[in-house]
């Protein structure tokens, strides 16, 4: 018997909507790891939420392995996002002479309990993505960046470690021709304000 169009689109709907179901809801299989508790979960959108507001920051930037460092200023304001599941940092800064602008987008995912960055700014084309973990005031993110004068993707490694709720340092790692690992930037942020938290 032939289905018409219409009735196959909402079978179609009425499987999908079957398979994420037990997807979402089914029991934990061999190998998988329960559900995150919501307290968990809540515990790491909050700490991200505690970094909405205004900042100012200085930096020093390093080519190399022994190179002397490139000096730079500017400030971030930091706005929540999608009812606060995700924060927008929007960077304007001076490294070495050059305005530039940026923008962070950063969250928890809360199935796979791991956090997330990614990195765009107007200095060039290519987007930086980490991910990692948090241990108490310290978020460590790894990924990949596109290094313009290697011209290629290279390992990446983000440090954030809050000394205070409105003092913070970034350490950007990142490496060499050789591969080995260096410091490539520091940060270190203040806040000077903050905006109420939008929807």
């Amino acid at each position: 018997m032939q289905m018409s169009p219409l009735r196959q689109t909402i079978l179609r709907t009425i499987l999908i909507l079957a398979v994420a179901g037990f997807a979402l809801l089914g029991p934990t299989g061999p190998g998988e790891s329960p559900p995150k508790s919501p307290s968990r979960a809540a515990a790491e959108r909050a700490w991200l939420l505690a970094k909405v507001g205004e900042w100012e920051f200085t930096s020093e930037s390093h080519a190399g392995l022994g190179a002397e460092p490139g000096r730079g200023r500017g400030r971030t304001r930091v706005e929540a996002a999608l009812w606060g599941g995700l924060v927008i940092e929007r960077v304007e800064g001076e490294l070495m002479g050059l305005e530039y602008e940026g923008m962070f987008l950063s969250g928890h995912d809360e199935v796979l309990d791991r956090h997330h960055s990614t990195w765009i700014d107007s200095l060039g084309t290519g987007v930086t993505t980490l991910r990692g973990t948090r241990e108490g005031s310290t978020l460590t993110l790894s990924g990949t960046m596109t290094d313009p004068i290697l011209g290629r993707e290279v390992p990446y490694r983000l440090v954030e470690h809050r000394l205070s709720q409105d003092h913070l340092v970034l350490s950007m790692y990142s490496v060499d021709r050789d591969g080995a690992e260096f410091l490539s930037m520091r940060v270190d942020a203040r806040r000077i304000g903050t905006p109420s938290a939008g929807r």
